[in-house]
Formats: structure tokens, sequence, C-alpha cells
């Protein structure tokens, strides 16, 4: 009998198989569920990222206004000045 067909190489080749084809699978499923779970946090970051930028943007838009709002309320008092007062404040 030659090892090529025999029982025991058989036996081996099969309880070898049995012993890594759990682990492959093991090893997908742990590789997938890390895949998601990584996935989510990275949108949690991304979604977190992204509201600080809009909290910055939001507060540089409310500054201009405030700005705004005080040259327009200094235009206003200008122009309601007599006309001598506002043509010196003016220039």
């Amino acid at each position: 009998m030659s090892f090529k067909n025999s029982i025991r190489r058989q036996l081996i080749v099969s309880l070898v198989l049995l012993a890594i084809i759990p682990l492959f699978l093991l090893g997908a499923v742990l590789s997938w569920q890390s895949f998601v779970t990584q996935q989510r946090q990275i949108m949690d970051l991304q979604r977190e990222a992204s509201k600080r930028v809009l909290d910055k943007i939001l507060s540089v838009i409310r500054e201009q206004e405030i700005v705004l709002s005080a040259a327009l309320k200094i235009n206003y008092n200008i122009m309601e000045m007599a006309p001598d007062r506002g043509r010196l404040i003016s220039s």
C-alpha cells in the first residue's frame, strides 16, 4: 500500500481540514465584525468632526453678522445727523 491512497493519509488530511476550516471561518467572521465596528467608529468620528467644523463656521458667521449690524447702525446714525456733521465724520 502506498501512502498516497492509504487510509492513514485520508485520515490525516480530513483531520487537518477539520482543524483548519473552522479557524478560517472564525477568522473571516471576526474580520467582518472588526470591519463593521471600525466603519461605525469612523462614521461617528466624522460626524463629530463635521459638527465641530459647523459650530466654528456658525460662530464666525455670527461674529460677522454682529460686526455688520454694528457698521449698519453707525452708518444709519451718521446718515441721520446734520449734513455738516455727517460729512466731517465720514471724511
